[in-house]
């Protein structure tokens, strides 16, 4: 059932990042999904890596926010190349420090790893994303007002 989820709804998501729809257009025939998608994370969650049940199901839960963010929110090419990039290597990086200091910070280092991705998501929006999406919104008012 699991694995059924998340080859039929990622595929999907990434299909649609291509098309021209509005982000809300884009984000509705995935959310039945994805509603269900996250519940079902905390059955799953592996108690062998994390001894803490609550910070495994936090970091699934980033993953699956980060993989939502990625699949939805990106058109420019540059934002579709360097963001899951960006946040595999703060992911490798909490995973790095977790592991290597069993009896370290973990909740700091997961809210140091989610504020890092936090300002990759939003630097690349401002730079990349919103730059498109406002001028595609200026060329569909003109072409309006032009008829």
């Amino acid at each position: 059932m699991f694995l059924l989820l998340t080859c039929r709804l990622f595929p999907c998501l990434w299909l649609t990042t291509s098309s021209p729809l509005p982000v809300p257009a884009l984000s509705r025939p995935a959310a039945p999904p994805s509603l269900f998608f996250l519940p079902m994370l905390r059955g799953t969650v592996p108690p062998q890596f994390f001894d803490d049940q609550l910070l495994a199901f936090c970091v699934l839960a980033v993953a699956w926010l980060c993989e939502v963010t990625v699949a939805v929110s990106n058109r420019h090419w540059v934002s579709r190349h360097y963001l899951p990039r960006l946040l595999f290597t703060y992911f490798l990086a909490f995973h790095m420090y977790f592991f290597s200091y069993p009896l370290g910070y973990a909740w700091l280092s997961l809210a140091t790893c989610v504020a890092f991705m936090a300002h990759a998501v939003i630097a690349l929006w401002n730079r990349w994303e919103l730059p498109l999406l406002v001028t595609r919104q200026w060329q569909q008012y003109l072409r309006a007002r032009r008829q």
